[in-house]
C-alpha cells in the first residue's frame, strides 16, 4: 500500500483514539497497516458495533467517523488511492437489509451517500 493510504488511516484513527485498539490488533494481525483490511475486518465490525448500542463501543463516535469518511471521500480526486479505499472497502461492506446494522447508511453524509445510493439503489 501506498504511503498517502497508509496516511489515511493514520489520521483516521488519530481523529478517533478509542479506534486506536482496533488499530493495534490489526498490526498485530498483519505486521503492517493494509488499509482496506483495516476498513472491512477492523473498523466495520466496530462501527456496527458502536451503531448498535453495544456499550463495548459506547466511546467510538461512529457518526463522527462516517462523517470523517466522507470528508475523506470528497477530499481524494477520482480515481485516488483514500476514494479507492473507501469506496470498495467501506461503502461496498455496509449491512445490507438482512444483516445487523442495516440503517446505518441513513446516516451517511452527501458524498458516502451519492456512492451509496448509485451501488445500492435498493438499499
Amino acid at each position: 500500500m501506498s504511503e498517502k493510504s497508509i496516511d489515511f488511516i493514520h489520521r483516521l484513527v488519530a481523529a478517533f483514539p478509542p479506534l486506536e485498539l482496533d488499530y493495534e490488533a490489526h498490526i498485530e494481525n498483519n505486521g503492517e497497516v493494509l488499509p482496506h483490511m483495516f476498513l472491512v475486518l477492523d473498523l466495520m465490525p466496530t462501527l456496527v458495533s458502536a451503531y448498535l448500542g453495544d456499550p463495548e463501543y459506547q466511546d467510538v463516535d461512529w457518526l463522527g467517523v462516517l462523517g470523517f469518511l466522507d470528508r475523506e471521500l470528497a477530499a481524494d480526486p477520482a480515481p485516488g488511492e483514500i476514494r479507492g479505499a473507501i469506496l470498495t472497502s467501506f461503502v461496498d461492506n455496509l449491512p445490507g437489509s438482512d444483516q445487523l446494522g442495516y440503517g446505518i447508511h441513513r446516516h451517511l453524509g452527501p458524498n458516502l451517500a451519492e456512492a451509496f445510493w448509485s451501488k445500492f439503489p435498493n438499499g
